[in-house]
């Protein structure tokens, strides 16, 4: 069976720091941490690329900086550029449907 891979943007990676007064931030951010707990949990792989790391380390906020690129360290260990021919984009209520009934549906 493949494994399931996920490319999370830069935009993703820092969603939980933005204002979660706004609905669909809040929703977004969810969705992400999800996301986040299946690829700490194994269940998919987090993938990365060269531009991810650099945007991340012009990230300003010292933080969200370490915190972001702790995760891609300890989460990651292959390279976006090995597998573009394998990656399809999912719109993230598709991934999330797609990952059926586990824990997080109970």
């Amino acid at each position: 069976m493949n494994e399931l891979k996920v490319y999370l943007d830069n935009c993703c990676f820092n969603r939980p720091y933005d204002d979660q007064t706004q609905i669909r931030i809040s929703l977004e951010t969810q969705a992400k941490l999800y996301i986040q707990d299946l690829v700490r949990m194994g269940k998919v792989k987090l993938v990365t690329s060269y531009i991810l790391w650099y945007e991340n380390s012009q990230n300003p906020y010292e933080t969200k900086r370490k915190a972001i690129s702790e995760f891609m360290r300890k989460n990651s260990d292959r390279l976006l550029k090995y597998y573009t021919d394998e990656i399809k984009v999912l719109n993230p209520i598709d991934f999330i449907r797609r990952m059926g009934d586990g824990a997080y549906d109970k």
